[in-house]
């Protein structure tokens, strides 16, 4: 457990059991991050059945740890194919920030991106738009998550065909993030990858993801 702006977290990484490669070099790149660094990792074997029952679960385990410990204020969650092109100290630095803007808020966030596609109405928090409050957004790939809510997490039930993403896009009103995202979906295209996720490699390989965070500004914010 670490603990930054007066919060204590506890820093989760959800993979699987073959995903040895993704694991790895996901768990280099957090232990590079000071803030990050001290990693646990939710092992799982993949649910070749139904990989979004699979990652459902998976999800629900780190809730359910936060739950039976009331020692932890919030838990960071990333998924194994995560990336950035920021320096560890940038992150590290953007990190301590999201985690001050989740100490100050009231009421506090239920779910904070990291990572996040601006799928839907955003609006500014910040007079800069370093954060914004988001609605109907799902990427559950990096993301802070209080307490309170990881507690409603845990009691969730798997409904066939609903993804984790789906269930937090329509379960919650408190969503925020930071803009523009400091943490990517790993750029390798899975057999479950969505239309925009492709999409989005391909923009990104063209003009980067600073810039297209910056046009996503212009198109998708209202201030």
């Amino acid at each position: 457990m670490m603990e930054a702006s007066g919060l204590k977290y506890q820093v989760f990484l959800i993979t699987t059991q073959e995903a040895v490669d993704r694991q790895e070099r996901c768990l280099k790149f957090l232990k590079s991050i000071p803030a990050l660094e001290k990693v646990t990792v939710l092992n799982s074997e993949r649910d070749f059945e139904d990989t979004r029952r699979g990652c459902f679960n998976a999800h629900k385990r780190w809730a359910q740890e936060v739950a039976n410990n009331e020692n932890i204020d919030v838990a960071v969650v990333f998924e194994d194919d995560i990336h950035s092109n920021l320096s560890p100290d940038e992150i590290n630095t953007k990190f301590l920030e999201c985690m001050n803007f989740i100490r100050v808020r009231q009421p506090k966030p239920d779910v904070f991106f990291l990572g996040h596609f601006p799928w839907g109405r955003l609006s500014r928090t910040t007079a800069g738009g370093s954060f914004v409050k988001s609605n109907y957004s799902a990427q559950t790939h990096a993301m802070i998550i209080p307490r309170e809510y990881a507690v409603e997490i845990s009691t969730w039930e798997y409904t066939p065909g609903t993804h984790v993403d789906m269930k937090l896009a329509s379960e919650c009103r408190g969503q925020f993030a930071i803009y523009p995202q400091i943490i990517f979906q790993n750029d390798t295209v899975t057999y479950h990858s969505r239309w925009v996720d492709k999409f989005l490699t391909c923009v990104r390989d063209v003009i980067g993801p600073v810039r297209l965070c910056k046009w996503l500004e212009w198109f998708w914010i209202r201030v």
